[in-house]
C-alpha cells in the first residue's frame, strides 16, 4: 500500500513540477546532439492539419496536451487498478500482519 500511495505522490510532484527540468534536459540533449530546437512560443502546428489555425502554443500543446495528460492518464490507470474499495482491502490486509504486534491494526480502526 506504500509503494501505491507513494507512486501517487510522485507522478502528483512530476505532473506539478516536472515541466521545467524535463524541457531543460531536452535542451541539454538538443545542444549536444546539434539539434534544432523548437521555438516553443510560436503558434502550434497540428501535422495532420497543418491548413487548420489551433490557436494554442507549441509550449502549451507539449506541456498541457501531452505531458500533464500523459499523468493524468498514469494517475487513472493506477486509481482503475487500485479503486477505494480494494485500496481499503489492502489497507486492512495489511493491518493484520504481525508484525509489530498488530501495530497497523490499532491505526485502522481508529
Amino acid at each position: 500500500m506504500k509503494c501505491v500511495r507513494s507512486t501517487r505522490v510522485v507522478l502528483n510532484d512530476l505532473r506539478e513540477n516536472g515541466w521545467e527540468s524535463m524541457l531543460a534536459e531536452v535542451h541539454v540533449f538538443c545542444e549536444k546532439h546539434d539539434i534544432v530546437e523548437l521555438d516553443m512560443e510560436e503558434a502550434y502546428v497540428n501535422p495532420k492539419k497543418r491548413r487548420k489555425v489551433t490557436g494554442i502554443t507549441n509550449i502549451h500543446h507539449y506541456q498541457v496536451d501531452c505531458f500533464n495528460d500523459a499523468f493524468d492518464w498514469l494517475v487513472q490507470e493506477l486509481d482503475n487498478r487500485f479503486s477505494e474499495t480494494s485500496t481499503n482491502l489492502l489497507v486492512w490486509s495489511a493491518a493484520l500482519s504481525p508484525r509489530d504486534s498488530f501495530h497497523d491494526f490499532i491505526w485502522t480502526i481508529l
